[in-house]
């Protein structure tokens, strides 16, 4: 990126590369390009009974440590996920 700037990322994503699939425009955001990225622990927005229903046991909560826009803030918020998510919620 010539003179440093590297598009809004982080300078440590800075070649980097991620496939991504957008499966929604979530309808809670707005503005030209805006999509979700759907991560485990990262937060469920509007959606806040899809999670609960697909995972019968586990409380809305668990999937976004308590915080549906935004999400878990810490790599530990990851483990009160199903354990088949939590690998996807701790690389990040």
């Amino acid at each position: 990126h010539p003179q440093g700037n590297w598009g809004g990322a982080h300078p440590d994503l800075v070649g980097k590369s991620m496939i991504i699939q957008v499966t929604n425009i979530g309808y809670d955001v707005s503005g030209e390009h805006s999509f979700d990225i759907q991560i485990p622990g990262a937060g469920r927005g509007i959606f806040q009974q899809a999670c609960p229903s697909q995972f019968p046991g586990f409380d809305g909560g668990d999937f976004d440590c308590d915080n549906p826009y935004g999400g878990c803030f810490e790599k530990s918020g990851c483990a009160r996920l199903p354990e088949v998510l939590q690998p996807a919620c701790e690389w990040r």
